[in-house]
């Protein structure tokens, strides 16, 4: 049996795994494989493993399989969704988007600044403005810096922005857990707990002490950068924002934010005080 682990992109899903396997000592798998993970020497402590056999095979299996994902949803199988304020996702991937194109060779590293894929607010703006369709298009002639990068076969194309994403995993009939990322980083137990009652699921205890943000942070700083929520206050420019609410407001409202932060959302009456 597969379930999903999906999310839009620096939304809490390597958290989440690496979660699952200290609470239960389970491991991962990514649709999209895990090489950073391996590159970095990470897998261990993450908890994730290479596929073992097709999607379909393991759908026969009796076993649980958590495979995370951050395309947008294709089929009808459970899942848990990780959401995190869109504008602390996007300036988060902003800055996991341009290390990445950093570390590439000279000759690649320039050929991404030509079209401005290291400049943090060129990257924000492509982010921030819808994906596909006309909008989508009408929406970067108004921005032009954002053509060359949207002309290119980025990653942001398949996960649709960060609106669509949640749209669309929600509106799916399939069970579905929601996990906020402030839940998940605030009381990581509880969070996790939550999501497999809400699914019926119960699999054994491990009982392993998750480690902290900070060691996580001391170990893989480029990756595990600041888990803060509210980031977005001191990151994304005023005129970002304003266009992030433009287009992802009516989603941000839906999911229990307000323009200022978090508002108490439906999903935990313990958490009615903004955090961050």
């Amino acid at each position: 049996m597969i379930i999903w682990l999906a999310s839009y992109p620096r939304s809490g899903s390597t958290f989440c795994r690496l979660m699952l396997h200290r609470m239960y000592g389970i491991n991962t798998y990514s649709k999209s494989g895990d090489n950073f993970f391996l590159a970095n020497d990470m897998s261990d402590t993450i908890g994730v493993a290479p596929l073992p056999r097709h999607f379909d095979d393991l759908d026969r299996d009796d076993a649980i399989h958590f495979v995370k994902t951050h395309d947008l949803p294709t089929d009808n199988r459970p899942a848990i969704y990780l959401v995190r304020d869109g504008r602390d996702a996007i300036v988060s991937y902003t800055r996991f988007l341009i290390f990445h194109a950093q570390t590439n060779a000279k000759r690649l590293r320039l050929f991404k600044q030509a079209f401005g894929l290291l400049d943090p607010r060129t990257v924000m703006w492509h982010l921030v403005l819808p994906s596909l369709g006309q909008a989508g298009w009408h929406a970067r002639f108004q921005h032009p810096r954002t053509l060359p990068r949207a002309l290119l076969k980025t990653h942001d194309r398949r996960h649709g922005g960060w609106g669509t994403h949640v749209e669309t995993w929600h509106a799916r009939p399939a069970p579905t857990a929601t996990i906020y990322f402030a839940h998940l980083i605030q009381n990581p137990v509880e969070a996790i707990t939550g999501a497999m009652e809400t699914l019926n699921l119960a699999p054994p205890s491990a009982n392993v002490r998750p480690p902290t943000f900070e060691e996580l942070h001391e170990r893989w700083p480029h990756f595990f950068r600041r888990g803060k929520v509210g980031a977005w206050r001191d990151e994304m420019p005023a005129d970002i924002h304003e266009a992030f609410w433009q287009y992802h407001g009516e989603t941000m409202t839906r999911m229990g934010f307000d323009k200022s932060g978090l508002v108490s959302p439906k999903w935990s009456p313990t958490m009615l005080s903004q955090i961050g």
